[in-house]
């Protein structure tokens, strides 16, 4: 069966996403993609680049402004599968708009009461015979699945933690990049603004953006790294799902190396995560697209080899057979060299694709899915490992070590 995708947003993970269903030895079954932004010079940018790689495949670009859910959902009809790639905040519209379209659903996650709304509309996917599978990928969507293969090895689990470290070697500095950006702009600067949460004994509880401060040691050469609360919807939905097996506590922690960390936070003290217009000499201009602006010149005409590391570890406490164990379970994808491709990107696109393609082949059933509920494991990290993603696995009958 030969599949045909769309894609919304034509960012850094979109590329590589689409990168992923344009490669013949990742995604034989896609033979046609469609890539839509609102930024129709950078949708254009993307679908070459993936044309390229694969000359055979028909590969187009269109301009949309997902947040009009009837265009959206006459772009899409017709297609086997939309992936939401773009900023979370569009995910109510685009899941609206497939809905409406009776296509296949996926989007690279959001936060609890997003996700909690989408869950509600499971009849309605049901009813349409569509899946829809929000949060799918590497943390909300592959951090789930490592939390149930965590959970699976015990007979009673007490706590789950969830950690995403990365290390890059690139000398940005060297190429005069003074702010890196491994992921969305936006989604970096809302993170050091908006309070995430933890999971205790059934309830969320909120925590400071950028609080609980910890070193965690990561496999090598990532090592230790300095972790912090943000925003995820796994928290929740992990603790929900595994709550029947005593889970008392859930929560998720990002690294971010110190200098960049200062300076995100340095940029969103001074509002440039604002869209809101100031006046300045008489003209009005947002902050976020001044930051945007200026960091794209800062890119612009500049190539270099990806050559980073992501790693995302999930660490459940418990117990088995009355003793009480610990279970770790590694996740750790590294850039690709052709096409090039960071982690960052990788560890998203190999859950997204994988299934992306599964719901376009009917192997996933109808309705809102959970990857940490509805996903099988084994098959799932089997087809993510053909991107990139290396697992593994450690049960120790021992406390853990927090």
């Amino acid at each position: 069966m030969s599949l045909r995708v769309v894609v919304i947003g034509a960012g850094l993970t979109s590329r590589v996403v689409v990168l992923g269903l344009a490669r013949d030895d990742l995604s034989p079954e896609v033979e046609e993609i469609l890539v839509a932004d609102i930024d129709a010079l950078a949708a254009k940018k993307v679908a070459e680049e993936a044309r390229r790689l694969s000359p055979s495949r028909k590969i187009e670009w269109k301009e949309v402004d997902a947040r009009d859910v009837d265009r959206t959902a006459e772009l899409i009809a017709g297609y086997d599968v939309v992936m939401n790639c773009a900023l979370f905040k569009v995910i109510p519209y685009v899941t609206r708009a497939a809905l409406k379209a009776g296509v296949g659903y996926i989007d690279l996650g959001s936060d609890r009461e997003t996700l909690q709304w989408q869950l509600s509309l499971d009849d309605d996917f049901r009813e349409r015979g569509i899946a829809a599978v929000p949060g799918i990928g590497g943390s909300p969507g592959l951090v789930n699945v490592l939390a149930r293969l965590a959970a699976d090895c015990l007979d009673e689990v007490r706590e789950v933690r969830m950690r995403e470290g990365w290390v890059d070697f690139v000398d940005y500095e060297s190429l005069g990049i003074p702010l890196p950006v491994p992921y969305s702009l936006e989604t970096i600067l809302d993170e050091f603004i908006y309070g995430g949460e933890i999971w205790i004994e059934g309830k969320t509880q909120p925590v400071p953006p950028m609080g609980g401060k910890e070193e965690y040691s990561f496999p090598e050469p990532i090592g230790v790294q300095t972790c912090y609360y943000v925003d995820h919807q796994e928290t929740w939905s992990v603790g929900e799902t595994f709550k029947d097996k005593g889970l008392k506590l859930v929560d998720y922690k990002l690294s971010f190396p110190r200098e960049l960390f200062l300076k995100y936070k340095m940029l969103a003290g001074l509002g440039f995560a604002s869209e809101s217009e100031v006046e300045i000499a008489g003209c009005k201009v947002s902050p976020l697209q001044v930051l945007k602006a200026l960091v794209r010149e800062t890119y612009r005409g500049k190539e270099w080899s990806p050559n980073d590391i992501d790693a995302i570890v999930v660490e459940a406490k418990g117990s088995k057979e009355g003793k009480e164990c610990s279970v770790r379970v590694t996740a750790v994808a590294r850039s690709w060299s052709s096409p090039p491709a960071s982690a960052h990107g990788v560890i998203v696109a190999g859950p997204a694709c994988t299934v992306a393609k599964w719901i376009g082949l009917g192997k996933l059933e109808p309705g809102v899915l959970l990857p940490e509920r509805d996903l099988d494991p084994d098959p799932f990290l089997r087809e993510v490992s053909r991107f990139g993603v290396s697992v593994d696995l450690t049960l120790t009958l021992e406390e853990a070590r927090w």
